[in-house]
């Protein structure tokens, strides 16, 4: 017997993150996890089925540990981390302790 799927998402166009050109196809998840890949899967295999012709799907790939601080002002697309597939970046900045800072409107607290 077949293994049952959650999910089919049918006819999609897929980037897959390696940079290579997307192609059009199907995948099929089971358990919050991708089960197979594959041209014309079958969609009895399935519980829910989402025609997804005309649509992308992308990997989800949340990147919390980066060292774009300079990157993100000149350049916001983050273009080398959307090649490897990332999705979310998080970025956090820790300012020197004798600072205040509030978007450029506060000055160094610290008197000469």
């Amino acid at each position: 017997m077949d293994t049952r799927w959650d999910l089919l998402i049918r006819d999609a166009l897929i980037f897959d993150g390696t940079g290579q050109p997307p192609r059009r196809g199907d995948i099929a998840v089971q358990s919050g996890r991708i089960a197979r890949r594959g041209q014309r899967l079958d969609p009895e295999r399935a519980d829910r089925v989402i025609d997804a012709d005309g649509l992308w799907l992308t990997p989800g790939l949340l990147d919390i540990h980066t060292h774009y601080d300079l990157e993100v002002e000149l350049a916001p697309g983050l273009s080398e981390s959307v090649r490897h597939g990332t999705t979310t970046v998080v970025e956090a900045r820790r300012l020197p302790e004798d600072r205040h800072y509030s978007r450029g409107s506060r000055r160094n607290s610290r008197v000469s």
